[in-house]
């Protein structure tokens, strides 16, 4: 949720906003089963939304979580009013995300070091993916990255994290044909682990759809440019929805 925190600042008055630790993430901690495919967060977002009594939304979500979020427009399209993807991964290929993982995966993936991994987290390890993930070096203060590495010493993340590294996502990118509604694709157009090329395949397959690519901003623009990427996205969602102040976006 933290990473979201400059558009809930910037955009709680527009909107209701409703943000949430995915399993394996944040507060929120292991899945009980130690499933971390994407039909199991689908299900997890489905139950998060039941549980809460919602029954259509603005849905948003970075990286893995607008993997999830396509997906979940693509499986429940009478829930979701819009969509805006930020940097998502999905497409398998030959790029900076599927040619060679983050350190931190890389590691995981690996059974000596996943062992060590679940009872260690290097400071630094952290510290030097969220250089990558930021374009802007500056940015990436110590505060941040202690953030980071106390949301990691959560009970339970270690070993989500190795089990989520080593889960094999099936997903069929077709599906993005099915998703009808008002789409905003926004990347970073610096973005280390996911090519902003890739904005253009998901442009391809997506029927409604608006691409952003924002210069000098890499894997998280919520995060590393949060006033930008709020009114962006604010701006678009009124405009495309006509939505009135209250409404509600779901972003994870």
């Amino acid at each position: 949720m933290h990473t979201w925190e400059g558009w809930i600042n910037d955009l709680q008055d527009r909107f209701q906003l409703i943000a949430v630790d995915l399993p394996a993430f944040g507060m929120t901690g292991p899945h009980p089963e130690r499933d971390y495919s994407i039909t199991a967060y689908v299900d997890f977002v489905e139950s998060f939304v039941q549980n809460i009594g919602l029954d259509s939304f603005a849905l948003t979500g970075n990286s893995l979580g607008g993997l999830i979020s396509w997906a979940y427009a693509a499986h429940y399209p009478q829930r979701v009013t819009s969509l805006a993807l930020l940097n998502p991964s999905g497409f398998p290929g030959k790029n900076a995300a599927s040619e060679t993982p983050p350190l931190p995966m890389r590691l995981a993936q690996q059974p000596i070091t996943a062992k060590v991994m679940q009872r260690i987290t290097p400071k630094f390890i952290i510290e030097n993916s969220l250089l990558e993930v930021y374009f802007d070096d500056s940015k990436v203060s110590q505060e941040l990255v202690n953030r980071y590495f106390e949301m990691s010493l959560r009970d339970g993340n270690r070993q989500a994290f190795v089990d989520r590294s080593n889960t094999v996502r099936n997903v069929d990118t077709l599906d993005l044909r099915q998703i009808a509604v008002p789409t905003m694709i926004m990347w970073g157009e610096e973005d280390l682990w996911i090519p902003a090329g890739d904005a253009s395949r998901f442009a391809h397959l997506l029927p409604n759809d608006t691409t952003v690519i924002l210069p000098d901003v890499g894997h998280v623009p919520m995060e590393e440019a949060p006033g930008l990427t709020a009114e962006i996205f604010g701006n678009w969602l009124l405009e495309q929805e006509q939505m009135v102040p209250d409404s509600t976006a779901v972003i994870n």
